[in-house]
């Protein structure tokens, strides 16, 4: 079947305002879909083609008018002989194609070419440019993951990169950058068709970036510490972390993402069952906000930020008295040494005198100096005469205690 065409006296265009290099959806989704060649171009909206190629709704051969239904501003200029991919609707004897996604020109070994083939058949596409701002971003790893597989592809001079032939299914797509520093405010997840084209779309942004290594007092390198990026509030009186990340094996780290501006950097040192063996520290090497350094971001990497702990905690013991109100020491209590709401006493029935007061009513326990601890004890009069029966129960209030070496912590039972 053929069709008519009526054409004016003036120049012709294509709507085409490239929101979408690969207007994928668009093409999975129009009634109509084929590429075709301009035989005429001098219409005023219209554009009278070929079609070389049917994907959907229409015939190979036929000749068809083109009518764009976007803003003016949104054209481009046709000319005989260009090759032309157009996904629309049939109105009547014409093709209406989409504002924006409607139509786009196929240059030979183009993005859009290989899209052609993608959905006549051929191998599917995914594809995309990654753009930092207005400028490409080249040399990034893109990376398309599901289910333990992974596809990877680097960015290329233009910010261009793409996969062919990939397993139809849905992926989780990636950016990282080892160029300049950026943030990938958010990657939308990739829906690959067997045949067909995806596009693979990431909004990217400038960022900053700090590096440095975390020592201890002796210079040598501190593993699997926190690194804080810290931001002060507009007063300056409080503090909100912003980015978090751990050092490494040799002691290196980098806190990446971050936003033009002021912060301090902090290591928080994990925590044994018995507490931080380190303080709190600050850039460059400082015990409190108040003495931190600032480190000023900007689009770019701030390397040297090398954070130095103070020194290592050491074990002291610390003695724990149990006393009943009148002075007499309280054999058998139990007592309980926590940190962070966690019981540090060991409560296995096979172990259970560590935890209990001798007959002097004293426990003594390695502690971490300085750390703070909530140490408390409870005790209960029990009649053996024949299943066990608790009588009574005591108990004294926990205390706050910072442990130092030497010291007694007495606990008085009400």
């Amino acid at each position: 079947m053929r069709f008519a065409v009526l054409l004016l006296a003036a120049r012709a265009f294509a709507d085409v305002c490239h929101m979408s290099e690969l207007p994928c959806s668009r093409a999975a989704s129009a009634p109509v879909v084929f590429s075709g060649t301009v035989s005429m171009g001098d219409g005023a909206s219209a554009i009278r083609m070929r079609v070389d190629r049917a994907i959907r709704g229409i015939e190979t051969g036929n000749e068809i008018r083109v009518s764009p239904s976007g803003r003016p501003e949104s054209f481009a200029e046709v000319r005989p002989g260009d090759r032309w991919l157009v996904m629309g609707t049939m109105e009547g004897s014409a093709v209406r194609s989409g504002w924006c996604d409607g139509m786009r020109r196929i240059e030979p070994d183009s993005p859009v070419a290989r899209m052609v083939e993608a959905l006549s058949g051929g191998p599917n596409l995914v594809a995309g440019r990654l753009l930092v701002g207005a400028e490409p971003l080249a040399g990034a790893a893109v990376r398309l993951s599901r289910e333990g597989s992974e596809w990877t592809a680097a960015s290329e001079r233009d910010g261009w990169f793409e996969w062919r032939g990939i397993p139809d299914g849905s992926y989780r797509f990636l950016v990282e950058s080892n160029t300049i520093p950026i943030h990938v405010r958010f990657s939308r997840n990739v829906e690959v068709p067997v045949h067909g084209c995806a596009e693979a779309l990431a909004y990217i942004f400038p960022a900053g970036q700090v590096d440095g290594f975390v020592f201890a007092g002796n210079g040598l390198p501190l593993a699997h510490f926190p690194v804080i990026a810290l931001e002060k509030s507009g007063d300056g009186l409080a503090v909100f972390p912003r980015r978090r990340t751990e050092s490494l094996a040799g002691g290196s780290y980098s806190l990446t993402g971050l936003r033009e501006g002021s912060y301090l950097i902090a290591v928080e040192p994990p925590k044994n069952p018995l507490g931080a063996e380190f303080t709190t520290r600050y850039y460059p090497a400082a015990d409190s906000v108040g003495q931190a350094s600032p480190v000023n971001v900007s689009n770019r990497i701030e390397r040297g930020i090398d954070i130095r702990m103070g020194p290592r905690r050491a074990k002291v013991p610390v003695t724990i008295r149990v006393v009943f109100a009148d002075g007499r020491p309280a054999t058998g209590a139990m007592i309980r040494v926590e940190l962070d709401g966690i019981d540090l006493m060991s409560h296995d029935p096979r172990d259970i005198r560590k935890s209990l007061t001798g007959s002097s009513g004293l426990v003594r326990q390695e502690l971490l100096e300085g750390e703070e601890y909530e140490i408390s004890a409870a005790w209960a009069r029990v009649d053996h005469a024949g299943p066990p029966k608790v009588i009574s129960r005591m108990s004294a209030d926990a205390l706050t205690v910072r442990a130092a070496a030497g010291s007694e912590v007495l606990l008085v039972l009400r």
